[in-house]
């Protein structure tokens, strides 16, 4: 993170990842999101009870939700996802599975695409978004030091969350406006709805705002637990938490949602989001994009993926 002709060693407590590949040792990203394309729309083989574009971004938002703009740590490079304690986070329950549908692509390109790529781009595929969306050439760390160090925050906010500070302080630890996730939120409900086959990009709708909105919920009595998974998590009869059902519908929220609604500067944007899909498209990308490539530092405030005019990778605390 430090430049000039003379920088200081770099300390342990940094938690320092390998050096990254020259881009002519990179893989051909274009080829990459082929292999991806193909598999996100065919049959899951087990991952799980729900398609591979849900499965695929979830993985990349538990990986890349773990950054802190107060101390810079976390983000998706170095993929720690794969190793304890991260993979052992209860919303990451599953993350073994969807990494092994993911490792045939992993080993046809070896070592010019990192684990971490792949997770960032999967997942930046899975929401429809374009490639030049993805910014490549992060490395592996190999092991999962560093995370012990961040689940307070980074499981902050699960289905089950009811309190408002709690939302507050995990959008501003991440580093993202209060429309920014909500976008991002909006956008996991969508993307959960994708039955196998279909195209992200033509399914990534609003209509979670306007469910939000349109609809009177209620608390279901099955089961008090608190949900425990991310907000990229299922909202099915079958989830064994407290959920809140539409009212002569099959349609279920978690509390965490219903947040959203509750809170007024969070209202107000919810409506703009179901008024106006556009806007939610558009803030989706820009979301998506500066919480993926926040931890690529470039100096003490620089970012190596930041475009001319870009202020979607500023990490000043909000």
């Amino acid at each position: 993170r430090c430049v000039g002709p003379d920088p200081p060693p770099v300390q342990s407590w940094q938690y320092p990842l390998p050096q990254r590949l020259p881009p002519s040792k990179l893989a051909n990203f274009s080829e990459v999101s082929r292999e991806i394309t193909k598999r996100l729309f065919y049959p899951n083989g087990g991952v799980s009870s729900v398609s591979l574009p849900v499965v695929f971004a979830r993985l990349a938002w538990q990986c890349a939700s773990t950054f802190r703009v107060t101390d810079y740590l976390g983000g998706c490079s170095g993929a720690r996802i794969r190793f304890a304690p991260q993979r052992n986070w209860p919303a990451n329950h599953d993350t073994g599975d969807i990494l092994q549908a993911l490792k045939p692509i992993k080993d046809l390109f070896g070592s010019g695409l990192s684990w971490a790529d792949l997770i960032v781009l999967a997942g930046t595929l899975s929401l429809g978004l374009p490639l030049n969306t993805f910014c490549g050439g992060r490395t592996d760390a190999l092991d999962g030091s560093a995370s012990e160090h961040l689940e307070v925050s980074s499981t902050r906010v699960s289905g089950g969350t009811t309190a408002p500070i709690d939302l507050y302080e995990f959008i501003r630890v991440l580093g993202l406006s209060h429309a920014e996730y909500i976008a991002l939120h909006g956008a996991a409900y969508a993307l959960a709805l994708v039955p196998h086959g279909d195209m992200p990009g033509d399914v990534l709708s609003n209509r979670f705002f306007t469910l939000l909105l349109g609809e009177t919920w209620v608390k279901t009595g099955a089961d008090p637990k608190r949900c425990r998974s991310g907000i990229f998590g299922q909202r099915t009869q079958n989830v064994a938490c407290e959920l809140f059902k539409a009212e002569g519908k099959e349609l279920y929220l978690n509390a965490v949602d219903l947040l959203l609604i509750y809170e007024a500067q969070f209202l107000a944007i919810v409506q703009d989001f179901a008024s106006d899909a556009a806007l939610f498209h558009s803030t989706v990308l820009t979301a998506w994009r500066k919480l993926m490539v926040a931890e690529r530092f470039d100096g003490p405030a620089g970012n190596v993926c930041a475009q001319d005019g870009d202020a979607s990778t500023s990490r000043l605390i909000q």
